[in-house]
């Protein structure tokens, strides 16, 4: 039987090594085996090539992106890599460093603007791919259900929408998925050398994931040690090598270390406020309540494959118990469990905490329903051969309002794209039902598909962020930008200082009278109040305007289908205002 029971004493082959499951199936020799070996990357790849246009441009944000993107932008300009800072440059040791360099690294290669902003992290996400293929078949999964894997985390509607925001989410996902990997290999392999790299990978994976979003890894890594004490002793030894544990506790404490001692006051509030007395004050009764809410999120972000693996398990009467799954198997399925009930003590319940173990959980769906169903997956693979065509009908209904969006505002080549897409639909529809054991991974893409169209149609209504006009009114004014400022908005402001491609191309005040009273000849706002008292104080007061970014969906789909999506996005669309004094260096 595969997956559950496939770890054997033994390491596991390779990728694309054994010829096994759906994507394997018939003759094909080298060639076949050539496919399934490049095959995790040809699909990382090509979710970089979805992902990344939807990254580069500002049509998801997220609140605390503003963070990483003034923290990274000011970290390329002043050479300052080691302290985050807000724009008002006070100290921001609420999270550790590496997301700002995550962001401070795109910044580098693309310049300080959201393509720049977004890279790593959509390269970060792939990564993530990659990787859950990596432990499926290092827990013995065929190719074909360590492919299915990889596209469950691939289309989980959670992992996509964090793919494209620049906050420690994904960066904490690779790095924990990355020590998943080496304690795996730890476990999973009985005649490992003491030379080994993985324990290194797991350790030093470890340290990096600490370093993106702090204490969580240190409840993981306590939850590992105390399962190896209790269930597989044998494996202390392998896991607790001294060389990678005192290599990890010196990469942490280096930078905990600096940080302490430059700032000990705000170190002490900011940091241990955030991640242990805002989370340990929760009644039994919030935990309770929350614990089903995190299962019912993490089970359903997978949209219907617990359901089929559910059914397949009940229906044939396979499912193996706990107390028979392998000894790494039943690790990651405790430290899913102990995410769930760590922010289960969270203020909200929110998606994207469960993001670091997401990839796990994959990878344990797919090891189930290889295990309940056989390699090969026959029953999986007769199922979703039926479900591709609703599937596929649903998407071609939802592509009609997405191509009237484009038809009234979109752009040529968009146009053409979703025409792609509306191909593609009917592609995957007759090459399923033409080969079925191919259908359960022409369906997982699905959502993907269904992510990249919609965004695609939705871009040309929400865009430009109001960040961009400003953005570019500012650079026509040729303000220094000590005599700009901004009063308004926090995150739109984010967006103009990505947009004008410096981490602060002006002041960002609080209050309107400070920008009169400070004498600044350019002042951006987003409230009518305000531009109204820049108005009275001798301010030459225009308009700009973005996209239609708070969307009525009864008004968007009544302008769609009544062909005035044009007028109804220059209505509705975001509004701010740019004023300049009379003349150069007087308000008044």
């Amino acid at each position: 039987m595969a997956g559950m029971n496939a770890v054997t004493a033994s390491s596991p082959p390779p990728a694309g090594a054994a010829v096994g499951g759906p994507l394997a199936a018939g003759s094909g020799g080298k060639s076949r085996a050539l496919l399934l070996r490049w095959l995790p990357l040809v699909i990382a790849a090509a979710y970089f090539a979805v992902m990344m246009p939807i990254g580069a441009k500002m049509i998801l944000h997220y609140p605390d992106e503003r963070h990483y993107a003034y923290g990274g932008a000011r970290m390329v300009e002043t050479g300052d890599w080691l302290i985050p800072r807000t724009p008002q440059g006070e100290v921001r040791l609420k999270k550790p460093v590496i997301p700002y360099w995550f962001s401070a690294a795109g910044f580098e290669v693309l310049g300080i603007g959201v393509p720049g902003f977004r890279l790593f992290w959509v390269l970060a996400a792939c990564g993530i791919l990659l990787l859950t293929y990596a432990i499926a078949r290092a827990l013995g999964a065929s190719p074909g259900a360590a492919i299915l894997a990889e596209l469950m985390i691939a289309a989980n509607p959670v992992f996509m929408r964090a793919a494209t925001n620049s906050i420690p989410d994904i960066p904490l996902t690779l790095f924990v998925t990355a020590a998943a990997l080496g304690f795996v290999r730890v476990l999973a392999d009985r005649g490992m050398p003491v030379g080994s790299g993985w324990a290194w990978l797991g350790w030093l994976g470890m340290a990096l994931a600490v370093l993106t979003k702090g204490l969580l890894p240190l409840v993981l890594i306590a939850t590992l040690i105390a399962y190896v004490i209790a269930f597989d002793r044998g494996k202390l030894g392998p896991i607790l090598r001294p060389l990678p544990v005192l290599a990890a506790l010196a990469l942490v404490g280096s930078w905990y270390a600096y940080a302490a001692a430059a700032y000990p006051a705000e170190f002490a509030a900011q940091f241990f406020g955030d991640q242990i007395s805002g989370n340990a004050t929760k009644g039994p009764l919030w935990v309770l309540a929350a614990f089903p809410g995190y299962l019912f999120v993490g089970v359903f972000s997978f949209l219907g494959w617990p359901l089929l693996l559910l059914w397949l398990a009940v229906k044939s009467g396979r499912a193996p118990s706990p107390a028979a799954w392998p000894s790494p198997v039943r690790l990651l399925a405790l430290w899913c469990a102990v995410v769930v009930t760590v922010f289960a003590f969270s203020d909200a319940i929110d998606p994207r905490y469960l993001l670091p173990v997401l990839p796990l959980f994959s990878v344990l769906l797919a090891l189930g329903i290889e295990a309940v169903d056989g390699e090969g997956l026959p029953q999986v693979s007769r199922i979703c051969r039926w479900l591709l065509p609703p599937v596929a009908a649903a998407g071609l209904i939802l592509a009609v309002p997405e191509s009237l969006i484009l038809l009234q505002i979109g752009a040529p080549f968009a146009i053409a794209l979703m025409a792609l897409g509306i191909g593609a639909w009917l592609v995957l529809a007759l090459v399923g039902r033409r080969r079925p054991r191919l259908a359960p991974y022409l369906l997982g893409a699905t959502p993907v598909l269904a992510a990249a169209l919609l965004l695609l149609a939705m871009a040309p209504v929400v865009l430009p962020d109001l960040g961009t006009p400003f953005a570019a009114r500012l650079a026509a004014s040729d303000t220094p930008a000590a005599n700009a400022a901004f009063v308004g908005d926090i995150h739109t402001a984010s967006e103009v200082r990505l947009q004008a491609g410096a981490a602060a191309p002006f002041v960002e005040l609080n209050k309107v009278g400070d920008a009169i009273a400070g004498g600044y000849c350019l002042v951006m706002a987003t409230q009518q109040s305000v531009a109204r008292r820049l108005a009275e104080g001798g301010y030459v007061v225009t308009e700009v305007k973005g996209g239609w970014r708070e969307i009525d969906p009864s008004s968007l789909f009544g302008a769609i289908f009544s062909w005035r999506l044009q007028p109804a996005r220059a209505e509705y669309g975001a509004v701010g205002y740019f004023a300049e004094c009379d003349s150069k260096g007087s308000s008044t």
